[in-house]
């Protein structure tokens, strides 16, 4: 698809639970040309911040997300005025007021839906541009083209000339992710590897204070704002230094600056990492966005971190199921169950059963996991011989293991190339 056709496709924000952003994904893949989804947005809380950020020209928002209808309809009016409401309900005519710009059954044929967006939108195709805060990725044989063209400066990568990317993923907070990032990163950084550290998670980072780097001046605002030339002296000395040699790239100071951090000028600061790091590992916020997506489309590994909880698995299970419908291989997947505890879980064998997925490693409770992270040294370097660091080991060797057969220096993975589009 040409550029001049995607920047006409109406731009649809989701927000729903998994579920249900997975069902209207898979749904509606026929209308791919037409409707271009620019955030699934799984938080209540969210909402609003990603209209005001992303300005879509339609927002989907289902009943079940726990948002007030006429609460966010008045305040949508002031932070994304032309963006359309569309209200996803159980049933419709129901206990709902209809107060949007349309309603419609959460088992609406995709048909159905495809016509309700394009009426609340004046019945034409929109043609405004996405924000340039949100820059789209070039099309897929652009991409394609590029892919093959090798990176200047590769040579000052890790041993094949191009870093392994790591997200660290969750479709679900408080699950322990951004402890998993660390003590990964200072893992790889213990066995020799060059390992930058990105805090993704914008508005509410963790890395920082968990590796008392919080006291540097610079984060990735300031370096995003270059846009797609990435100044490499400044990246460097935007990067903090953990005690244990990790490079980070922290999150914003106060959330509101999170919207400065567009998606071209982050994909020019892990292309510019991955020239000079061995590993690049990326610590995601627990929704889906676009800057997240992008960088869903590089990396090589996406850790899937869960924990053993009935609603973690549910939630992981919907996870697995959304980034197989969005063209994610299986083998660039791990999953990571955190915070087990024997007698109180599932047991291993049994989570696998029920996710259809194996299980990379199972981290266990430790008691001590508060005192690691008030002292900002990491599990890995406090407690080394500890059931965690053990199973941290694991994920290590994965990861080694993974850049040991990489095949091909340079060039990104083109299968995955998708912008959090209906269909691929």
């Amino acid at each position: 698809m040409d550029r001049k056709h995607r920047s006409a496709a109406i731009r649809v924000a989701v927000a729903a639970p998994f579920p249900e952003i997975v069902r209207v994904h898979e749904g509606t893949a026929e209308y791919a040309d037409e409707i271009e989804v620019c955030a699934m947005i799984s938080s209540a809380d969210a909402v609003l911040e990603q209209a005001r950020l992303l300005q879509p020209d339609v927002l989907l928002l289902s009943d079940g997300l726990g948002a007030t209808p006429s609460d966010t309809l008045a305040r949508l009016g002031a932070v994304a005025p032309s963006t359309r409401l569309v209200m996803l309900v159980a049933e419709a005519g129901g206990d709902t007021p209809v107060i949007a710009d349309a309603v419609l059954r959460l088992d609406a044929s995709a048909a159905e839906m495809r016509a309700a967006i394009v009426a609340v939108t004046g019945g034409q195709l929109a043609q405004r541009a996405a924000p340039a805060a949100h820059s789209r990725v070039p099309t897929e044989s652009a991409s394609q083209a590029q892919a093959a063209e090798p990176e200047p400066g590769g040579e000052e990568a890790g041993a094949h000339g191009h870093a392994r990317t790591v997200l660290v993923f969750s479709g679900k907070g408080g699950v322990g992710k951004s402890v998993v990032a660390t003590n990964l990163a200072t893992a790889l950084a213990l066995r020799g590897a060059r390992v930058a550290l990105v805090d993704l998670n914008l508005q509410y980072g963790d890395v920082g204070v968990l590796l008392h780097l919080e006291s540097h001046p610079i984060t990735i605002d300031a370096i995003t704002q270059q846009g797609d030339a990435v100044d490499a002296a400044a990246l460097e000395d935007a990067l903090a230094t953990s005690e244990h040699g990790v490079r980070v790239l922290l999150a914003p100071s106060s959330p509101e600056s999170s919207d400065l951090v567009s998606a071209a000028g982050l994909e020019a600061i892990l292309g510019q990492l991955s020239r000079t790091h061995d590993v690049v590992v990326v610590d995601s916020p627990p929704h889906l966005e676009e800057r997240v997506v992008g960088v869903m489309e590089v990396a090589d590994q996406i850790l899937l971190v869960s924990s053993f909880g009935i609603t973690s698995v549910k939630d992981a299970k919907v996870t697995l199921r959304l980034l197989q419908s969005l063209g994610i291989p299986p083998d660039r997947v791990a999953l990571v169950v955190n915070q087990t505890r024997p007698r109180l879980t599932f047991s291993a064998e049994e989570i696998e059963r029920t996710l259809r997925f194996p299980i990379l490693s199972t981290l266990p409770f430790e008691p001590r996991m508060e005192e690691t992270i008030e002292s900002g040294r990491p599990m890995v370097v406090s407690e080394p011989r500890s059931g965690f660091s053990r199973q941290m080991a694991l994920i290590v060797d994965h990861v080694g293991r993974a850049q040991a057969v990489s095949a091909a220096p340079n060039v990104r993975h083109q299968a995955a190339r998708w912008r959090l589009r209906f269909g691929r």
